[in-house]
């Protein structure tokens, strides 16, 4: 058992508010946490997948931030509320609404232009909103569902596999998606198209 708030390489640390903003307060260990987490997640998902919107009505900050409410509501006190702090990753927090709302056209021309394959849109997409991290926590689960919601959404493409293995344990398959991430932050986004369907 690992204990509670230990984070696998590449997380976001919680901060003292975030542990404050817990709402089950019988979680002592790490497991207990990814367990409800899951659960949740799993409310989040169905919400998405049933809210089919229009164009790239998915991309606005309001619609990600009611996700991300839907997603952790049931764990945290500060779920669907934008980070307002600086964090190991993400940009400056006074600049997430203003980079979202530049995504969303950038997504809406891709996707009308067809500039890159549909694979490629949604992990774009996902890597661009992980850059951005607008969220102080579950912010690379929330990227990973939008990037699904994409591919079978608006391209009724197969869901992704993610490395077919739980990415919030420590283990080759987040290794391996961190440093996709890592080669996408330096222009080659394919290693992480490729994880992505791996």
């Amino acid at each position: 058992m690992t204990k509670l708030f230990s984070q696998p390489e590449g997380a976001t640390p919680i901060t003292e508010e975030q542990r404050e903003g817990l709402l089950q307060k019988w979680v002592s260990i790490q497991e207990e946490l990814n367990q409800i987490e899951r659960d949740n997640i799993i409310i989040g998902q169905r919400w998405l997948f049933n809210n089919r919107q229009k164009e790239a009505d998915f991309a606005d900050i309001n619609f990600i931030m009611n996700l991300h409410k839907t997603m952790f509501n049931k764990v945290y006190s500060w779920a669907g509320n934008l980070r307002t702090s600086q964090s190991n990753i993400g940009v400056t927090p006074y600049l997430i609404r203003p980079n979202t709302a530049s995504l969303k056209l950038d997504i809406q021309t891709w996707i009308d232009n067809e500039v890159y394959p549909a694979d490629e849109i949604a992990i774009r997409y996902h890597h661009q909103l992980v850059c951005i991290h607008p969220f102080a926590n579950g912010n690379g689960r929330l990227c990973r569902l939008m990037a699904d919601y994409i591919n079978e959404q608006v391209f009724n493409g197969k869901p992704f596999s993610w490395g077919a293995d739980d990415l919030y344990i420590q283990g080759k398959a987040r290794s391996t998606y961190l440093q996709a991430i890592y080669s996408a932050n330096n222009n080659q986004i394919f290693d992480l198209v490729a994880f992505a369907r791996s």
